[in-house]
């Protein structure tokens, strides 16, 4: 009889290697109970995607794809699996067509996933789902719902989804959902057996898509946010006026803002500001992302465009009320490269003699596009960031506009009982197209150099300042990509 080791022992080993996937996951072979323990760190996420073609909707089969519900099923009823049971998040995306017949037993899900704690649902409409099939999934006990891509006919629609919320939840993640209908019946009806709903992150075209939900809420202060994300690529007056309501009412829950600028190539810029909301109210917050700042050589000369963002940029960190306490603020570049793509096939172009205008015939105007990114008064724009007061450094830590969202503990007014707080700018440097080789050709070339340009200029700004990092990073393209996306 195999000798096996105590469970103590198998249980630090799996701690010394939970990070390792690789090496977790050879070990994990060694015996059945070490790959029963491991499997909880190996497995912790299942995405399931539900499909549907028309010929499939029309004779009422259902789909083939090995990703499917029927498939998933056959895995989780294997005998002796103990897969299910690791799993904690399941991701559910569906197909234009729901399939017109399930399996018989859709119980078996969620008996073999008795631990699914998070639940993403994603890209789908709501009426064409089967009601026993969301009553299966919100009968998991799940603490944390993201909804994403899904479109609701009215507002009776999005209420009867929050009344099959479980008890068990806790936080919602809530981006791109589409709201149609006019309905004006009263709604809040559903939320009065909750006692709070909780967003992780929210954002503003989500709440500007479902009125009626968020005009109820508003009134009954049933909202608490962590993660406001605000952008408008086409600003609309009404619009504003709704968002800035949304930062009036919620805006001292808030320990993140995203501010997502209008693209140039959306609006007109020229000899104009750029629109952006005033976050007067964000009393508590902690955290500011900045995107995206377009640079470029199809939209405008970047010594027309850069100012223009900056400003902006400068307008939305000046409305911030407790700038104290902010302990990152991000802020995200991204280049166009789109009339530059010709140049790669050149043997002899290169991004050192780029031209911000293709159509320019002044050859004084011909400055290399890194070299007009660096001419910004890096230096002036870094001490202003600068000068937001550290910690301690206001004359009261404790305004009284930091008491209106009572869940967060007070602040104590000593400044030597304020603890130091790590405070960090970030800049990140992206490109558009995604998979553009002169971008990478630029930032392996001068971002080097760039980066100096900023250290030199400011590097005395930071340790005066009291800042803690001052990072440069390159976009991924895959971050990027979701960004601009929406």
């Amino acid at each position: 009889m195999d000798r096996i080791l105590a469970p103590e022992l198998l249980d630090q080993v799996i701690d010394q290697l939970k990070d390792d996937k690789q090496s977790l996951l050879a070990t994990s072979l060694s015996c059945k109970a070490m790959l029963y323990r491991s499997r909880y760190h190996l497995f912790d996420s299942l995405e399931v995607t539900i499909l549907a073609d028309r010929s499939g909707w029309s004779q009422g089969r259902t789909s083939t794809d090995p990703r499917s519900l029927s498939t998933l099923l056959e895995i989780l009823d294997a005998p002796y699996s103990s897969m299910g049971r690791a799993i904690q998040s399941l991701i559910i995306s569906f197909g234009f067509y729901f399939p017109q017949t399930l399996p018989t037993d859709l119980s078996r899900v969620r008996k073999n996933l008795p631990n699914v704690r998070t639940l993403h649902w994603r890209d789908d409409t709501w009426c064409d789902i089967p009601d026993v099939f969301k009553s299966l999934v919100f009968g998991l006990n799940i603490d944390t719902f993201i909804i994403s891509g899904v479109w609701f006919q009215n507002a009776t629609e999005l209420m009867g989804m929050i009344s099959m919320w479980p008890g068990t939840l806790q936080s919602v993640v809530m981006g791109s959902i589409t709201c149609s209908g006019d309905d004006t019946e009263v709604i809040g009806d559903a939320l009065i057996r909750r006692k709070n709903i909780h967003f992780q992150t929210l954002h503003s075209a989500s709440t500007w898509a479902a009125q009626n939900l968020f005009s109820s809420l508003i009134s009954s202060s049933l909202i608490t946010i962590d993660r406001f994300i605000v952008g408008l690529r086409f600003p609309d007056e009404e619009e504003v006026r709704w968002v800035n309501g949304m930062l009036s009412k919620f805006g001292s829950s808030f320990s993140e803002v995203v501010h997502q600028l209008p693209a140039p190539v959306a609006i007109e810029l020229r000899n104009r500001d750029l629109p952006v909301f005033n976050l007067q109210d964000c009393t508590n917050l902690r955290a500011l992302h900045i995107q995206s700042i377009y640079l470029g050589c199809s939209m405008s000369n970047i010594q027309e465009l850069l100012p223009l963002t900056i400003s902006a940029v400068q307008r939305v960190i000046s409305s911030i009320p407790n700038p104290a306490l902010l302990e990152e603020i991000k802020i995200r570049f991204e280049v166009d490269l789109t009339e530059l793509d010709a140049t790669t096939s050149n043997p002899v172009a290169s991004s050192a003699a780029l031209l911000l205008d293709s159509d320019t015939d002044n050859d004084s105007d011909c400055v290399p596009f890194l070299d007009q990114f660096a001419r910004f008064d890096w230096a002036e724009f870094a001490k202003f960031l600068l000068d937001i007061p550290l910690p301690g450094s206001c004359p009261s830590t404790q305004p009284s506009s930091i008491l209106k969202h009572t869940s967060l503990p007070a602040t104590p007014s000593r400044s030597d009982l304020h603890p130091q707080r790590p405070r960090r700018i970030h800049i990140q440097l992206g490109a558009y197209p995604f998979e553009n080789k002169l971008f990478d050709e630029i930032f392996a070339n001068h971002y080097a150099q760039y980066v100096q340009y900023i250290h030199s200029n400011g590097l005395n700004l930071v340790e005066r300042g009291g800042l803690n990092e001052l990072v440069f990073s390159q976009v991924e393209y895959e971050n990027l990509y979701e960004v601009i996306r929406w």
